[in-house]
């Protein structure tokens, strides 16, 4: 997943970069143009037109789409109100007040920083003016809630113990989507701060309220796997964490105990357990039933890193520039899989991209790529050929490296032959 949002993210930068009033769309199973045109709010015709050569019913899982955007010349100034700042306030307590993620109104106010001073206009998305949002005609007080951890708005509501409908009403913009740490949810304001923070602590069961303990998983497991550690029925953890529910649970989890478990009784199972694990010398529950551990990520480190291909090194916007023959291979700088292939991002050409597990290479302007997505490559294989470039009439690499997070490394500082 993690993947796939680095490769949007890498879409959205090159649109900013290369300038073109586009951003992409990631076709997923089940989609059509129509449902995509109403996830984005635009027309079909539009979509048509950005993208010449789509078939209509011939949609790939994976294939990405240009869906046209505003440019802002196009933007109308009362999309914003103008809020002008008192003493005392920060940039955190005036997004909060308005309903807006605190980066989004930095974005919007190109603000460097979250510095601001006493007198200074900042404008405010027109979505989040006011306190209050209209609802059939009547206008419906809400208070916020910041998300601490990724979620979607049915898990905040889950949470909170609030009607989904009722959030999704409140925050239209948010329907559907990741909710990224920080990101600020409008809560009804019948639902109290006190009684928010109740819920938390309790589970609706039956219509009655079920206090409950937390256990955090150490190893790899299944609520299954926590039901028969713990001696609480299936049934029980299920009800209590219905997100988990058939999912592997990584270590750090955190799974709802009913109350009535005792944390004694639950440190009672747990050593009567490990003892009989100790007495028999049988396989605990997590040995028996976790998978075997993943690949080892491979570690990147200063001026180990192979040259993807011989040549002249020149710096990039992003990235470096590598001069070299054409019909030259280039070769994967360590092994890895491969988890992008093609040439939909037309600013960089035919690309290749592969996951190294601790970091991530990528080698565009490619005239042709080797490999699919998907492939596991190992470190040296040739994986495409050195491609030419346009402007200029060379034959160039592109090569990025970026970290498992999608955050670009300066490869100056990796490759071997430049130390």
């Amino acid at each position: 997943m993690r993947r796939g949002v680095f490769l949007l993210g890498i879409s959205l930068l090159i649109t900013l970069a290369w300038g073109k009033e586009c951003k992409f769309h990631k076709v997923r199973k089940g989609d059509t143009l129509e449902s995509i045109a109403r996830e984005y709010g635009v027309s079909l015709s539009d979509i048509k037109r950005y993208n010449k050569n789509l078939k209509e019913n011939r949609l790939k899982v994976g294939q990405q789409i240009c869906i046209p955007v505003k440019t802002k010349a196009e933007k109308k100034q009362g999309d914003y109100a103008i809020y002008r700042v008192k003493k005392g306030d920060t940039l955190e307590e005036i997004a909060q007040k308005f309903g807006v993620d605190v980066k989004e109104l930095a974005k919007f106010n190109g603000l460097k920083s979250h510095v601001i001073k006493e007198g200074q206009e900042l404008k405010i998305p027109a979505r989040s003016h006011g306190e209050k949002v209209s609802k059939k005609g009547k206008e419906v007080d809400y208070t916020t809630y910041t998300v601490k951890k990724g979620a979607k708005l049915q898990h905040v509501a889950q949470k909170l113990g609030v009607p989904l409908r009722e959030l999704e009403k409140l925050n239209p913009e948010l329907k559907g989507k990741w909710l990224k740490p920080g990101t600020v949810v409008k809560i009804p304001k019948k639902m109290k701060e006190e009684k928010v923070a109740e819920k938390v602590e309790k589970v609706s069961k039956k219509g009655e309220e079920v206090d409950y303990t937390t256990y955090t998983v150490k190893k790899g497991a299944k609520l299954q796997h926590v039901a028969r550690k713990l001696g609480v029925p299936l049934r029980e953890l299920e009800k209590l964490n219905p997100e988990l529910k058939g999912k592997w649970l990584k270590p750090g989890t955190v799974v709802k105990i009913p109350k009535k478990m005792k944390e004694e009784k639950v440190a009672e199972k747990v050593e009567k357990v490990e003892k009989k694990t100790e007495r028999e010398k049988i396989p605990t529950v997590e040995e028996r039933e976790t998978p075997p551990p993943p690949p080892v990520e491979k570690k990147i480190s200063i001026g180990k890193l192979p040259m993807p291909v011989e040549g002249k090194i020149e710096k990039a916007q992003r990235g470096v520039q590598i001069v070299g023959n054409c019909d030259q291979k280039v070769r994967a700088v360590e092994s890895g899989k491969v988890i992008y292939s093609g040439d939909d991002l037309k600013a960089y050409g035919n690309m290749v991209i592969v996951d190294h597990g601790s970091f991530i290479s990528l080698y565009a302007n490619n005239s042709t790529n080797l490999v699919r997505r998907g492939d596991t490559v190992e470190k040296g294989q040739a994986i495409a050929v050195i491609g030419k470039d346009k402007d200029s009439g060379r034959c160039v690499l592109h090569f990025e490296l970026r970290d498992k997070d999608g955050i670009p490394l300066n490869p100056t500082e990796y490759l071997r032959s430049l130390q």
